[in-house]
């Protein structure tokens, strides 16, 4: 078995050693729902989340998720009760399964590995700072392969917009480990891209960022979005939310969660 035979037996090992590893989500279902956003732990896949459960932390929480909101971040507030005119989840006693219950702050990276636990709020921003940056913007080639093998288990379409945008970074491009591996990259790429869903996929990750990044006060954008625009554009992938094959559904519902709270913003 070799070539893309071989990175599929790969990818179950990795998936293996990930289930072992990743974060479960305790108290995320509505009895513990205290206010704001609804989430759940299917949505918080590939997510950064910054969990806090010391209330005097609550109004820094929300400048920090107002801060980074737009990347695939969550500030969940870990409270008995939501601090008043709360923007961020709130959920009473949420947070990973084993956190320490003596830790007042904890950080989980978008691959659900703890990175974080303590007390100290400004070296907690940093951890999730790093993790988002490291996600979304790797700074080599084995941190970029590290989060790109794990996109393309749990978050295909995605997996498929960062192949292609990572021929562009030269940091990365040009690198030893990527040169070495150009053929089973590309290999991989084909292969999510004969799969449809996953095309669609990526083109519903590419218009959440889009949104994400898009301001009423941007004169220059490049496009203009309105709350029937994004909701318009929504319907054409609603369809991927029913998909059979879970990994779709999911990173569909995901998708379409973030542009139903951007409309709402608009």
């Amino acid at each position: 078995m070799g070539g893309f035979g071989t990175w599929l037996a790969a990818a179950a090992a990795l998936a293996l050693a990930a289930s072992a590893s990743a974060a479960e989500w305790a108290n995320l279902d509505d009895a513990n729902k205290r206010g704001a956003r609804k989430v759940s732990a299917a949505y918080l896949v590939g997510k950064v989340v910054l969990v806090c459960r010391a209330h005097e932390h609550a109004e820094r929480l929300g400048e920090i998720w107002a801060s980074f909101r737009r990347k695939n971040f969550v500030a969940l507030g870990s409270f008995a009760k939501a601090p008043a005119d709360a923007k961020y989840p709130v959920y009473a006693g949420s947070g990973p399964e084993g956190w320490n219950p003596q830790s007042a702050l904890c950080v989980v990276d978008a691959k659900g590995d703890v990175v974080y636990t303590g007390g100290d709020l400004a070296q907690a921003t940093e951890a999730a700072v790093e993790s988002i940056t490291a996600f979304v913007a790797a700074p080599d080639y084995s941190t970029w392969r590290k989060y790109l093998d794990f996109e393309a288990r749990e978050l295909p379409g995605r997996a498929i917009n960062h192949l292609a945008e990572v021929k562009k970074d030269k940091r990365i491009s040009a690198s030893v480990g990527y040169k070495a591996a150009s053929k089973e990259l590309a290999a991989r790429e084909k292969e999510l891209k004969a799969n449809p869903a996953y095309v669609r996929l990526a083109k519903l990750e590419q218009l959440v960022a889009q949104v994400r990044e898009y301001s009423p006060a941007n004169k220059r954008a490049r496009v203009k979005f309105t709350k029937a625009k994004i909701e318009t554009e929504a319907k054409k992938y609603a369809d991927l939310k029913e998909s059979e094959d879970p990994v779709v559904a999911r990173e569909a519902k995901n998708c379409l969660a973030d542009l139903a709270w951007a409309a709402a913003e608009l």
